[in-house]
């Protein structure tokens, strides 16, 4: 009868740190879905206007 053999993780540990071990990608981009809409609306504008000075017309 033939020995079973042990496993042991040393050469998969080694495989896989030549090859780099990798954090899990995450979504860039959050659902929106079910939000709040007066919420989204003002995303909405803060991300349109963001950073700018909204030109007033002199009447």
């Amino acid at each position: 009868m033939v020995k079973s053999k042990n496993t042991c993780a040393h050469n998969n540990t080694q495989k896989a740190h030549a090859n780099g071990i990798k954090k899990a990608k995450s979504n860039k981009k959050i659902s929106t879905r079910g939000m709040d809409p007066k919420f989204l609306r003002n995303q909405k504008f803060a991300k349109k206007y963001n950073g700018t000075k909204r030109v007033q017309k002199d009447e």
